[in-house]
């Protein structure tokens, strides 16, 4: 068996919304775990407010081998054991 990757991602609206009053914003397509060494695929999106939302990493860190997207997509595979928590904005 494999280790898993424990992902905690807490997403920071206060940036979004300053200029948004009516964003919304929802992180449930990400996966809360990911398999060490296995592909890994997730998106934080947004709704109503004023587009183009443009997400970025605002504190914490990603697991070793994802990455997110200015669009709001992490992916890649994961290479460390462990619990991660990370503010996206």
């Amino acid at each position: 068996m494999k280790p898993v990757a424990m992902l905690c991602a807490c997403v920071l609206l206060a940036p979004l919304l300053l200029g948004n009053p009516n964003v919304q914003v929802d992180s449930g397509g990400v996966p809360a775990t990911g398999t060490v060494g296995k592909s890994y695929s997730g998106k934080v999106s947004a709704s109503k407010g004023t587009t183009p939302y443009l997400f970025s990493l605002v504190s914490g860190i990603l697991p070793t081998g994802l990455s997110l997207s200015s669009g709001g997509d992490i992916t890649g595979t994961p290479t460390t054991v462990g619990i991660f928590s990370f503010t996206i904005g």
